[in-house]
């Protein structure tokens, strides 16, 4: 009977090379583990590993090329903040709007989030987006947000935040912080439930220049108040 197979023994592999297969079989053996590894699969394994990494290493998947769209939780702040500029498209009450927005911005503090990575994903809203969001003012609702990161920043107990970086710019902080810390101090310190929006007005105008309209100053007031009362909350609700 003629040979069949011609083995060649190393150290820990056994190469068996059979006359009858176009491809030699390779056989490792460690301790009381075998493994037996076909050379054509191992040309195929390794043909497909190049393939992944050509196409990882192309330009069309190149993470520079992808621009990833907002996050969820930006996405919110967004839908929020429309709700409270048209509570009744959403058949929703105006208190309820703001508390939910508060709410929303309260959670993108803790996430990590700040004035600038929201400002960019607020800039890459879809046009799906936007279209639901008509007349939408990415710039308004950045400084609403940051009016409720402010509020959290000045308050005597201050919430857990996972990052490093501020919130808010201090050029932002500058011109928001008499105006929050007027109604902070007041909350905490003598127990008011409002301030008086002339005064806050004066505030604005001696710190931004610029005189907003009663109804604007009574709105920031709102969100500031709706953010103490849900973080901190003093007074017993009816």
């Amino acid at each position: 009977m003629a040979c069949a197979y011609r083995m060649k023994l190393g150290k820990n592999r056994l190469y068996t090379t059979s006359l009858t297969s176009r491809h030699p079989t390779v056989t490792i053996a460690h301790e009381e583990t075998s493994w037996i590894l076909n050379a054509s699969h191992i040309r195929t394994s390794l043909h497909s590993r190049r393939s992944v990494a050509t196409l990882a290493n192309s330009p069309e998947s190149s993470p520079e090329n992808a621009r990833p769209g907002p996050s969820e939780v930006v996405r919110n702040l967004a839908r929020r903040y429309y709700i409270v500029q048209n509570p009744a498209l959403a058949n929703q009450l105006y208190s309820k709007a703001v508390q939910e927005f508060t709410e929303s911005a309260v959670l993108a503090y803790e996430c990590g989030h700040n004035e600038a990575d929201v400002d960019e994903q607020l800039g890459q809203l879809s046009e799906d987006d936007l279209r639901q969001l008509k007349d939408f003012d990415a710039a308004e609702c950045l400084a609403m947000v940051c009016l409720v990161w402010i509020t959290l920043m000045l308050s005597p107990q201050s919430l857990k935040r996972w990052a490093t970086t501020a919130a808010v710019s201090e050029c932002t902080l500058t011109q928001w912080r008499g105006f929050v810390a007027m109604i902070v101090n007041g909350y905490f310190e003598r127990r008011m439930a409002w301030f008086p929006l002339d005064r806050l007005q004066l505030e604005l105008s001696a710190v931004q220049g610029r005189s907003l309209p009663p109804e604007l100053v009574a709105e920031r007031a709102r969100v500031v108040y709706t953010t103490l009362e849900q973080v901190y909350p003093q007074f017993a609700k009816d």
